[in-house]
């Protein structure tokens, strides 16, 4: 068994293993000059090769494995067993032509019988083990080849690629090291170089299924157009402009989520001294409690609003207006509301300042915001100065005159935009004897420089003692709070937590019957929606652990989906509309077909790149391509879940993640590329919370999402079944039996559902085993100490796992397709 290598020694570069390979030359002429026996060879010539020269540990090296037929003398470890390196006696000498790097197996290395024997016995230690690369050495010629080929080749026709002698190793150093050293094999360099064919062309390693035979797109179901509008008012997010105050007044949902995966501020700062005594109050307000946030808001200055993605900051904020507190803003208020989601790169003092005239003038029409008179009631001082002073003579003979003076003046304050709309605010609040009540919502979507930026401008404008809300994420808060400009100010916080999903859908469904109540169509679609209804909220939680657990903190995405489920041709909802024609009891749509619906949407198959879905199966990398690269990063990452970090629990650092996996040969640009989109798809988050990049971000954690896919969706077979066609395959056999499967699956009728059926529990069936034999032969999916466990438990069970839902999978398909020929 092999255990983990943390990374080759530090700083040893090609220019240390050369050096350290000329020091050693003269005395491995000599050896090579000596009688050795095959041991003596590998302890005092090829070790120090090996170590010393090619910079592999002890740790990535497998003396004398057991196989079948024997012992393997050497297998070299990176992310996986990547050689089989066959050792021979120092004095014989292979017979090979000085100069000529590569040589056909059936050519003139054939000639000579010893090579051609030591080579065909690396190759069956190679194929029993599932192992590509191999090498025959007697410690000074060296002969590499792959063992296998998924092309067609026959082995006879492989090239070796081939060292004669220490000498030409010291003439050909870069090509000897990027053949054999760990640094090589671990970046995919030694690829590149040993090849099946003579041919310097790579040959692509990865197969996938042709996608054309499922290309295009389906028709939505055949109640789109009785459902959509209905679907489209009912299940919106109720932070857009168009959410009516009745949508908010009845689908607001005030209670905080009460999740299994901790999102709170609470959680992210507790084992932060420095902040863990911050008085920061959790937001749960009915009508009833809104008093004590009222006079809050009300009476201070600047109020911060906290919470996380799609949380629901904005969505209180426009019910705190609209609903709660509406009265009292009409009567007593002038709202302004500024949402920085629509900031481009122009001058943020300009921006902001141009904000505010928008939203007052769009809002108070009749109010003349920008009207010559308020204008000087807001510099009024300079007004009077003026005219009792350098512009005296002007006011007294010519008044007129003395105004359009006066406008002059003005511009020259107008050059400074903020300074300028504050003083209109101040007078527009005195004249209209209201105070202005001003709200910065989506402030914190930007780097921490602006972020710093809009909050001391918050700060300038709340002198003219405005009331002023700030929408921000939790984690921009504390950042800001230690080292930006919160950090110069006080304010008041409060924290809005997303609400139990159940309960946000359980209400949207009201409101359906709501909307339908007096619609001619109310007979028809109640029923469909209630059924509907049973499935999501039903006793089965799959449904609604599925939106919540893919979406931690969120509810606008799961709306969203939602409404994809509804809306696509996959839902079946003639077969609904049938069910409930013949009075069916307990009707409800089958968990596979709501995952396809809302993974394909419209499409006819899984595309990754349009899907909220990931395939987590999928082969990524370039040289260090593997179907288990994705997994390798969340099982790296997920070991670290209930670990405290400096930014809370589960937060570990990127560099470190990407350093401990390249030491088993995944590459820095596959896992930070890995990291990005998982962090992208909400399976990781990072410490400043921007799902759009992490070039800004030094920490990441899981999250619930990551937690669900590896621990439920994964290992299910509607899943396994939705991404294979997606999903590039290594292994040549198993990509032509998987192939074989999937075109009998194309020609399957409409008539025969079951066999369908069939073939696709077989078709995944191999596929399973492909990808657990592919983790048997991973040193990242056999040491615990650095991939999660249950990462780990699910590759190598799948083949159980599917085998223990086939029967299931059979039983609910046959009682589903004898109701069906009942109808």
């Amino acid at each position: 068994m092999w255990v983990k290598v943390k990374a080759v020694k530090e700083d040893f570069s090609i220019d240390d293993a050369k050096a350290a390979f000329l020091g050693k030359k003269a005395e491995l002429e000599k050896w090579a000059c000596c009688e050795l026996s095959e041991s003596d060879t590998r302890c005092k010539i090829i070790d120090f090769l090996l170590i010393e020269v090619l910079a592999w540990r002890e740790t990535n090296i497998l003396r004398e494995p057991k196989v079948d037929s024997g012992f393997i003398d050497y297998v070299l470890c990176g992310a996986r067993p990547s050689f089989v390196l066959e050792a021979k006696k120092n004095r014989l000498l292979f017979q090979l032509p000085k100069r000529q790097k590569r040589l056909k197996i059936s050519g003139v290395v054939s000639d000579d019988k010893s090579l051609k024997a030591a080579i065909l016995q690396a190759r069956n230690y190679a194929v029993s083990k599932g192992i590509t690369f191999c090498c025959v050495t007697n410690g000074t010629q060296f002969v590499f080849f792959r063992s296998q080929n998924d092309q067609g080749i026959s082995f006879e026709d492989h090239a070796v690629f081939v060292f004669s002698s220490l000498e030409e190793i010291q003439n050909e150093f870069l090509r000897f090291w990027n053949c054999l050293s760990f640094l090589s094999v671990s970046e995919g360099l030694h690829t590149k170089l040993i090849k099946c064919t003579e041919s310097l062309e790579q040959v692509p390693r990865f197969k996938r299924i042709d996608g054309a035979r499922k290309s295009g797109f389906r028709d939505r179901n055949s109640l789109f157009s009785e459902i959509k509008e209905v679907v489209t008012q009912s299940f919106q997010d109720l932070a857009t402009g168009s959410a009516s105050d009745t949508l908010i007044e009845r689908c607001y949902v005030p209670s905080a989520r009460d999740s299994g995966y901790d999102q709170s501020l609470k959680a992210i700062l507790k084992d932060r001294p420095t902040f863990s005594q911050l008085k920061i109050t959790p937001l749960s307000i009915t009508k009833k409690e809104a008093v004590n946030f009222d006079n809050q808001v009300f009476d201070k200055e600047v109020v911060l609003l906290l919470g996380g993605i799609g949380s629901g900051k904005t969505t209180f904020i426009h019910r705190f207006r609209q609903v709660i507190a509406k009265d009292r803003i009409d009567s007593e208020y002038i709202w302004v509301y500024v949402s920085f989601n629509k900031y481009s790169d122009q001058k943020l003092e300009e921006w902001v300042s141009e904000s505010i005239v928008s939203s007052i003038e769009t809002d108070y029409p009749s109010a003349c915001f920008g009207s010559y008179e308020l204008i000087k009631d807001a510099y009024k001082k300079e007004y009077e100065r003026l005219k009792n002073g350098r512009l005296a003579p002007i006011f007294k003979s010519d008044p007129e005159k003395f105004e359009l003076n006066f406008s002059e003046e003005i511009r020259a304050y107008e050059k400074e935009p903020l300074e300028h709309v504050s003083r209109m605010l101040k007078a527009f609040s005195e004249r209209e004897k209201k105070r202005i009540f001003l709200v910065f919502d989506n402030a914190d979507q930007f780097d921490s420089e602006l972020q710093n930026s809009v909050f001391m401008l918050a700060h300038r404008l709340s002198e003219i003692k405005c009331s002023l809300i700030i929408s921000i994420r939790e984690e921009s808060y504390w950042k800001n709070k230690e080292h930006g400009a919160l950090s110069a100010f006080h304010t008041v916080n409060f924290y809005v937590e997303a609400p139990r999903l159940n309960e946000v859908l359980s209400r949207r469904f009201k409101y359906v019957e709501f909307l339908l109540y007096d619609r001619i169509k109310r007979n028809k679609l109640l029923p469909v929606f209630a059924a509907l209804k049973q499935t999501l909220l039903g006793p089965d939680t799959r449904y609604v652990e599925f939106l919540e657990k893919l979406s931690p903190g969120e509810v606008r995405r799961p709306l969203e989906q939602l409404k994809r489920f509804f809306f696509s041709g996959h839902t079946n909802m003639d077969s609904l509309v049938s069910r409930i024609k013949q009075r069916e009891t307990g009707i409800i749509v089958g968990f596979h077909e709501f995952l396809k619906a809302i993974a394909l949407n419209d499409r006819e198959a899984f595309d990754e790149n349009n899907s909220d879905i990931l395939n987590l199966y999928e082969a990524v990398g370039e040289s260090d391509i593997s179907n288990l690269n994705r997994l390798a990063v969340i099982g790296h990452v997920l070991k670290f879940h209930n670990v405290r970090a400096v930014f809370g629990i589960g937060f570990v650092r990127i560099t470190s993640v990407v350093q401990e996996l390249e030491g088993f040969g995944i590459s820095q640009s596959t896992s930070l590329a890995t990291i990005a989109l998982l962090n992208s798809k909400r399976l990781f988050e990072t410490e400043n919370q921007n799902r759009a990049t992490i070039a800004e971000a030094e920490f990441v954690r899981s999250t619930s999402a990551a937690d669900y896919y590896v621990s439920t969706l994964c290992r299910q077979f509607s899943y396994i079944d939705l991404v294979i066609p997606g999903t590039s395959i290594s292994d040549g056999s198993a990509f032509n039996e998987i192939d074989r499967y999937d075109k009998e699956i194309t020609r399957c009728t409409n008539n025969e559902r079951m066999r369908k059926l069939n073939i696709r529990l077989e078709r995944a069936r191999v596929f399973v085993e492909y990808l657990a034999r592919e983790a048997e032969n991973s040193a990242l999916f056999t040491d615990l100490a650095l991939t999660d466990v249950r990462v780990v438990s699910l590759v190598k069970s799948l083949p159980k796992y599917l085998a223990t839902e086939h029967p299931l999978v059979i039983e609910s398909a046959v009682k589903a397709f004898q109701q069906n020929r009942l109808r």
